[in-house]
């Protein structure tokens, strides 16, 4: 069962997070307080801290800590201790609110965290995400439903499996793009040329493609049309991919006031990823 939200310290039962609307607004609204008589704006930081972060733990909360986001997706979550240690530093940095797919017992060891220090009701795929020859990758995606708006956490398979992922998130588009919604984080795709580096087409670049089509906005590209910026390079062909992305929604990408990589968590090898910020004028 995919369960792990605390508020205010306190673990919800699972057949209480869902809770009905009123008492989602409720519960944000109160967040939003806490955070100020006058919340005008949200930061938003994904990022992939690689296999989990191990000794890098302290790095990772650091560089957290300076760029001042409300809420975090965290790509390559591990489960297990070092999970847990992650996560108790996170609480003693304010993010009281967290959500994390279970551990299955078809899923692998890294799955996608968001943490908040703004409350939030989280919605899970268990079952949904599964490939009939690779298994299960229901805890590749989370939903965080804030008060008026929506974060998908993301963290897509390399391969094998992503198909699958691409398949929930078309049948649940029309879904997602009704309300003011952004798909964030490590997809593992990218679309050549302009964020593919001297190589053929990573997997699912047809099916991204998709996705743009139907009416998901790449919050990034459409901000810079011309511009080239990796967040991954393979380290055996030195070649790099634009694979963290943030795909919103038109409502969603309205209230975008800017949206930017911070590369120095990649050159300084804190993770193999650079970090990904959006800036989110409140309310939508």
């Amino acid at each position: 069962m995919c369960v792990q939200l605390w508020v205010n310290k306190q673990r919800i039962p699972a057949g209480l997070a869902g809770g009905g609307r009123q008492d989602r607004a409720r519960a944000g609204r109160t967040a939003l307080r806490g955070l100020g008589s006058i919340k005008t704006s949200i930061r938003i930081l994904a990022w992939n801290i690689l296999q989990g972060g191990g000794p890098r733990t302290a790095q990772i909360l650091e560089t957290i800590g300076g760029h001042v986001p409300d809420i975090l997706v965290l790509s390559e979550y591990c489960y297990g201790p070092g999970g847990v240690a992650l996560e108790q530093q996170l609480e003693l940095a304010g993010y009281t609110y967290r959500s994390v797919c279970a551990r299955g017992p078809n899923h692998d060891g890294i799955t996608v965290l968001v943490a908040s220090k703004i409350a939030f009701t989280p919605e899970y795929f268990e079952g949904q995400i599964v490939h009939p020859k690779h298994g299960d990758f229901s805890h590749r995606l989370v939903r965080a439903r804030f008060p008026g708006f929506d974060v998908v956490g993301a963290y897509f398979p390399l391969c094998g499996g992503k198909q699958a992922v691409f398949d929930q998130i078309w049948a649940r588009s029309p879904d997602f793009l009704f309300r003011p919604t952004l798909l964030i984080g490590d997809i593992n795709t990218a679309l050549s040329p302009d964020d593919a580096q001297g190589v053929a087409p990573l997997p699912g670049e047809e099916r991204l493609t998709e996705l743009l089509a139907a009416g998901w906005i790449d919050a990034w590209r459409s901000r810079n049309a011309t511009a080239r910026e990796f967040t991954w390079f393979s380290r055996q062909a030195e070649n790099g991919f634009r694979i963290d992305q943030a795909l919103a929604s038109p409502s969603f990408d309205r209230g975008i006031t800017a949206i930017r990589y911070s590369h120095r968590e990649r050159t300084e090898r804190i993770s193999d990823h650079s970090a990904l910020i959006v800036d989110l004028a409140m309310p939508l």
